[in-house]
This record gives structure tokens, C-alpha cells and sequence, in this order.
């Protein structure tokens, strides 16, 4: 359960640590965990029905409404929070249909540098200079992110319809594109000091390297979550 819900809600906020140019809002970083958590848990819900069994899918469900609800309610508390979230449900309900024709990647990708760009602040963000370079870099890492955990499921993914750059395209192309949106946003980033995105960015670049080097890729996936996870909040708040 905590790989499903709380492993996400715990990696969005850390990016969203990393991006923050207006001062937080304690609402706000509640509404991105639940939104995140939210997220997830209706993807395992619909993509695994036969696979997980009865005791989990309950208990997952009731996490599902709780978060959700908890979730609506703060996301009344400012009318372009509101928006922002209808968008966001939108997408993750439509997730598991919509990935057979929308790469995959493409929706994480929006999804994730909305949330943790918008949600989390006391204000709307204005998207402008040494913000924008921050959102940009997270784009970046979550396309490498998203990309980066496709390369050991190629083959299920196929089977499974889903359309992305690794399951059309095999594990060398995916990678390529991991170094290449890792460089960026460890350019975009490093610009502007943001160095907690920008090292994140550079160590995506790497373990793609790695994973398309060794017959055991799974063995670098869980490191991907681990550095979006652990690196790029607790690094801004140690050195800015």
C-alpha cells in the first residue's frame, strides 16, 4: 500500500520542494499527496483487478475514497486549485483507456508538472523566469522518470497495448531519450542554481545508461523512484 499510494505522494512533494518559488501552503502540499495518492491507487485499481487480491483491493478502495474526498475538499480552497484538480481527475480516471492511445509517458508527464508546480503554493504561479526554468526541469525528469521505468516491462507493455517511446521504439531508443531529458534538466536547472533538479536530472541520465548495459534492468528501477523521491526536496532544503 505504501509503494502504491504514499511512495508517489512522497516524490511529488519532494519535486515540489525543489520547484517552490512561492511560499507554501499546508492545504496546498496536503492536496498534492492526496491528488498523487488518488492518482494511483484508481490506476492499481483498474489495471490490476485479477492480479491483487480481494483483502488488497478493498483496503486499497477504501484508501482511494478517503484520499479522494480529503483531497476535494482542500481542493475548494482556492477556485484555480479547483480547476487545476477537475483537469487532473479527468486525466486519471480516463488513465488506463487513455494510455492505449496517448502515450503514456505524455500523460505522467503533464500530469505530474502541473500538480507539483500549482497545487502546492499559496498563490498561482506566473510561469516566469527562474520558475519557469524549474518547471521545465521537472518536465524533463519526469519524461525521463516515466521513460526510465518502461525499460524492463517493453515486452508486457506491448502484449499489453500500451503505447509509449520504449514499448514502440525497444530499450536503447527509451534510453536515449532518458540521457537526453536528464541533460536538459540538469542544464535548465543548474542555470539557475536549482541543484537539487538539476543532480536529479543528471542521475536519471546515468541509470539509463546502466539499465540498457546489464541483462537484469530491474535491478536500477526501484532507483529511479528512490532519486526523484529523496534527492531533489531534501537536497534544495540543504543547500537551496
Amino acid at each position: 500500500m505504501f509503494l502504491t499510494l504514499g511512495w508517489p505522494a512522497a516524490a511529488s512533494i519532494s519535486l515540489a520542494v525543489a520547484v517552490g518559488k512561492h511560499p507554501f501552503s499546508l492545504p496546498g502540499l496536503l492536496l498534492l499527496a492526496c491528488c498523487t495518492a488518488a492518482s494511483y491507487a484508481l490506476d492499481r485499481w483498474l489495471d490490476h483487478p485479477k492480479t491483487d487480491s480481494a483483502s488488497f483491493r478493498k483496503a486499497l478502495l477504501l484508501c482511494l475514497l478517503f484520499v479522494s474526498c480529503l483531497g476535494g475538499g482542500l481542493a475548494l480552497t482556492a477556485w484555480w486549485r479547483f480547476k487545476i484538480c477537475m483537469i487532473l481527475g479527468l486525466i486519471s480516471m480516463a488513465y488506463v483507456p487513455l494510455k492505449k492511445w496517448i502515450p503514456k509517458n505524455v500523460l505522467t508527464t503533464f500530469s505530474w508538472t502541473v500538480a507539483v508546480s500549482t497545487l502546492p503554493f499559496h498563490d498561482a504561479p506566473d510561469f516566469s523566469g527562474k520558475y519557469a526554468a524549474s518547471i521545465f526541469a521537472v518536465f524533463c525528469i519526469m519524461a525521463a522518470d516515466t521513460i526510465l521505468c518502461d525499460i524492463p516491462d517493453v515486452e508486457a507493455d506491448r502484449k499489453a497495448g500500451v503505447r509509449g517511446i520504449t514499448p514502440r521504439y525497444g530499450e536503447k531508443v527509451g534510453a536515449t531519450f532518458v540521457v537526453i531529458y536528464g541533460l536538459l534538466a540538469a542544464g535548465f536547472a543548474g542555470v539557475y542554481a536549482h541543484w537539487g533538479l538539476s543532480l536529479t536530472g543528471l542521475v536519471l541520465a546515468v541509470l539509463a545508461l546502466l539499465m540498457v548495459r546489464t541483462p537484469k534492468p530491474n535491478r536500477y528501477r526501484p532507483w529511479a523512484d528512490i532519486v526523484v523521491t529523496f534527492l531533489p526536496g531534501p537536497m534544495t532544503l540543504l543547500i537551496g
